[in-house]
């Protein structure tokens, strides 16, 4: 027979090495085996099932009788997934995947049934979340050798990549970004070099050839430094060339007029 699980009492208490107190569950001052339930049937209710005094088995969690949650659990760890529901829905609500109790791995859906947010966990650590927008990874958070930073993506209207762009989290610089044709097609390409403290930016026409090439230099804002380089789209030979100095035009020359000349 079930017990409610305010009839289970901390017993054979020891301190794990990081000096907290572990616990088994305990019933009539025995290790407790069984089912424990908390709540009510009417309300919440919550149903775990126990061995040796460790929580192991399913775990079920009920709203009004719907279902809210889902897990399992060996020796007091979660195993595999948990879930959790929109109970008046039927929906799921979020999905965790645990490997001997560590997490791995998160994922929130909205009541509509698109994912909404992922977490991914390593050695207790988080080291990515990813946030959605209409079902599709829009925004990346992340670390690179201790640098936190994040990766913004765009889309065209049927879900096809549009844009992406890396950034430094903590004052938004961008580093790289890439924008395409609805085709898919390659359009501009932007490259930040940190040693240098200057940037190119490269736009394409949509035969591939190359459109222009731009470099920046910051002072502290972006400016035209160094070349800009405008070519044709017949032949891809270079048609122009205009050299800057911090958005301030120095020189110019016409390589051809795109037309043999």
């Amino acid at each position: 027979m079930p017990i409610d699980a305010y009839q289970l009492e901390p017993i054979l208490c020891q301190e794990d090495d990081l000096g907290q107190s572990q616990c088994l569950n305990g019933y009539q001052g025995q290790p407790f085996t069984g089912i424990a339930t908390y709540g009510s049937p009417q309300g919440f209710y919550l149903i775990t099932q126990y061995l040796n005094g460790k929580a192991h088995g399913y775990m079920l969690g009920f709203i009004d009788g719907q279902l809210s949650r889902f897990g399992q659990q060996e020796h007091g760890q979660f195993v595999g997934e948990r879930l959790s529901y929109y109970a008046h829905l039927g929906q799921l609500r979020s999905q965790e995947l645990y490997q001997q109790g560590q997490l791995l791995e998160r994922k929130q859906y909205t009541e509509d049934g698109m994912i909404d947010r992922s977490y991914h966990d390593q050695d207790g650590e988080l080291v990515e979340e990813i946030s959605y927008m209409k079902g599709l990874p829009w925004r990346y958070f992340y670390s690179i050798d201790g640098e936190a930073r994040q990766r913004v993506l765009g889309y065209f209207a049927n879900g096809v990549l549009e844009s992406e762009a890396e950034y430094l989290a903590e004052d938004l610089k961008k580093l790289n970004s890439r924008s395409f044709y609805s085709s898919g097609q390659l359009k501009t390409r932007f490259s930040y070099d940190r040693k240098s403290d200057t940037a190119l930016l490269e736009s394409f026409f949509t035969n591939g050839q190359m459109q222009t090439r731009q470099q920046y230099g910051f002072n502290p804002g972006i400016n035209r430094h160094g070349y800009y380089q405008k070519f044709c789209q017949e032949n891809g030979q270079l048609q122009e060339t205009v050299y800057f100095d911090m958005g301030t035009e120095l020189e110019s020359y016409q390589h051809s007029h795109c037309n043999g000349q």
